[in-house]
């Protein structure tokens, strides 16, 4: 039987197909409730650095709120990753 993906491989491949991501989007494309400690930890364990830039946006309720964005500044090292975490799961 399959493993469904990581975390860290929903982020990236959404970072890749997006090339940029907030916490509201990756809620809705992934289900991560969490981003920003996602990415603490993915930093973390792939030494890598993800840029970011905060963001005012609207939530559903329309209130206006801070939050950062987050973008892909090396596609390359990225995909790297990304097959790494693949592999690492059989794939």
């Amino acid at each position: 039987m399959k493993r469904p993906p990581t975390k860290h491989e929903a982020f990236v491949k959404a970072l890749i197909e997006r090339k940029s991501i907030n916490t509201f989007e990756a809620n809705r494309i992934y289900g991560d409730t969490c981003l920003h400690s996602t990415i603490s930890g993915f930093e973390k364990r792939h030494a890598v650095s993800i840029p970011r830039k905060a963001e005012r946006v609207k939530t559903r309720h329309g209130k206006h709120v801070t939050v950062m964005r987050y973008h892909l500044s090396d596609i390359e090292s990225m995909k790297a990753v990304l097959a790494k975490l693949r592999k690492a799961r059989g794939l």
